[in-house]
């Protein structure tokens, strides 16, 4: 009798053991996500979680979306892998993505990350060369300050447009910022710089006509 009740009792402590390691083998990732265009916290947030096992490609393990307090928490297994990413998607705001190593994963805390979505503005260039046009007509832009490096943005630089021309594009930029740039029509006097401050979920249109 004295056998079984100490086996018993080994056989529950052993499963009282794997219940909390099974406890202790998870990550959980959690923050609050915050509006850097109109302050507070930023509600209706996608927070996407991906992993990347050792020596294979990313893969999807969950997400959520944020109430209005911003606040998320996604909780996945603790297992050896070389990173994860948070990414975080709002319409008409700028997606942000966020990279842990596996190195600086805490295992029996949260691992805290928290971030501002900036929302987005666009501002559309047209430009018209009016008849009777040549050939060696040019017309120049130098864009020098606004969002780079995004989908949709432009970088900035020089744009070049020759002979007869009836084009647009659209740059996307940071809201409540400014997009800055040169014009140039070559051999005229058709020249300025200018800048144009992108409004939140706004398109502004500029037009050059020469």
């Amino acid at each position: 009798m004295r056998v079984w009740k100490n086996s018993l009792l080994v056989v529950c402590l052993l499963l009282v053991t794997l219940a909390c390691r099974k406890k202790d083998l998870e990550f959980t990732f959690s923050g609050v996500v915050s509006d850097a265009t109109f302050g507070g916290n930023a509600g209706n947030v996608t927070v996407r979680l991906f992993s990347k096992p050792i020596g294979a490609n990313e893969q999807f393990e969950k997400q959520m979306v944020t109430a209005a307090d911003g606040k998320y928490e996604l909780v996945i297994p603790r297992e050896r892998i070389e990173s994860v990413r948070l990414s975080f998607i709002k319409d008409n705001y700028f997606r942000e993505n966020v990279v842990l190593q596996f190195s600086g994963l805490q295992v029996n805390s949260p691992n805290q990350t928290d971030l501002e979505l900036t929302a987005k503005g666009w501002v559309k260039f047209v430009i018209q060369n009016e008849p009777p046009t040549s050939p060696n007509d040019e017309f120049k832009m130098l864009k020098y300050r606004g969002r780079e490096g995004c989908d949709d943005c432009c970088p900035n630089g020089f744009s070049y447009f020759y002979g007869p021309v009836d084009t647009s594009f659209v740059c996307v930029n940071s809201a409540n910022d400014y997009i800055g740039y040169y014009y140039w029509v070559v051999d005229t006097q058709i020249n300025g710089q200018d800048s144009v401050y992108t409004t939140p979920f706004d398109t502004i249109v500029r037009t050059f006509i020469y």
